[in-house]
């Protein structure tokens, strides 16, 4: 048995399919994981609700701002935007066990490896945190009042353990679903979209101040190979980037992530939502994966395959690579 998690796929059921051909995915041995927006911006978001809610059991899906903008749709408390594709769900004859399906995913995955999100896990919270807010917004969404997460309103934009009610519940959700950049005391920004080195000078990728780091020592002899050697190779983040103001050569990987991080974890996480972190700027480990690749907006679509982090990719202007 394999497991993939696939990227944000955004109405695009036939590079879908395409790679799930590619993989070979075998639906009574595999499972996919599904890293959320599922829907909304290509041109078959209805294939691709229908084609994902028949996989039953062989599916974890996580929800990203595009699906619950869809809920939003639905329910009547947003309006159609000028580049919506999902009039062909909302029109459905199963229209309503389409969504209630939809409504009732997760916000959050783990197993024992590895844990999915859409957009991220705020840099300042705990995985154990996390997790607990995750399960909040998701008894709210999956009960009979959901809809008061759904408008779209203005939410505070930094995280304060004592809101409560719809402030806490609307900056969750904007973590989960719409994060990218934040600043140094955890303030989000949610309108900065660009390539990490884009952005204004006081924000941050929200994995650059991430306080997970992993729970090894000594690093793992490929991770040493990788990251750089304990006696003096390059320094790098658990994203994979190098910390800002941190030297060239660094003594050891381990007092590299010890500078960056504080918090332990020794699992991996899995996030979409960022489809500008692509090539040079894609995260690729030991702690972070983003595999959103853009497929909506002429890219790829990537499956990454957990149990030996492997990346495979359709690529639309390469089909055949």
């Amino acid at each position: 048995m394999s497991v993939y998690a696939i990227g944000d796929i955004q109405g695009c059921y036939d590079e879908l399919r395409l790679l799930l051909d590619k993989i070979q995915f075998d639906p009574a041995q595999d499972q996919l994981w599904f890293v959320g927006d599922l829907v909304n911006r290509g041109p078959k978001s209805l294939e691709t609700l229908r084609f994902i809610k028949k996989l039953d059991g062989q599916h974890i899906v996580v929800l990203g701002n595009h699906d619950l903008h869809l809920l939003a749709l639905a329910s009547g408390v947003r309006k159609l935007e000028k580049y919506d594709t999902v009039t062909d769900i909302l029109s459905a004859p199963d229209r309503d066990e389409l969504l209630h399906w939809l409504r009732h995913q997760k916000f959050l995955y783990e197993n024992d490896q590895f844990i999915m999100v859409h957009a991220g896990i705020y840099p300042f919270w705990t995985i154990e945190e996390a997790k607990q807010y995750a399960q909040e917004i998701e008894t709210i969404l999956h009960g009979d009042h959901y809809i008061e997460l759904l408008f779209d309103s203005d939410g505070p934009n930094k995280w304060n353990k004592n809101l409560k009610g719809l402030d806490r519940y609307r900056f969750i959700v904007s973590a989960f679903t719409a994060m990218r950049y934040c600043d140094r005391s955890g303030r989000l920004d949610v309108n900065e979209k660009g390539s990490p080195g884009s952005q204004a000078k006081d924000l941050f990728p929200w994995f650059e101040l991430s306080k997970i780091k992993i729970e090894k020592s000594p690093p793992l002899a490929a991770e040493s190979r990788a990251l750089g050697s304990p006696e003096g190779s390059n320094a790098m983040l658990p994203s994979g980037r190098r910390p800002r103001g941190f030297p060239a050569q660094a003594k050891s990987i381990q007092e590299t992530i010890s500078a960056a991080c504080g918090r332990v974890v020794d699992k991996k996480i899995i996030f979409g939502h960022w489809a500008a972190l692509r090539d040079g700027d894609m995260l690729d480990g030991p702690i972070f994966y983003s595999i959103d690749t853009g497929c909506v907006w002429g890219g790829a679509l990537t499956a990454f395959r957990l149990e030996d982090q492997r990346r495979f990719v359709f690529d639309i202007s390469h089909p055949a690579g």
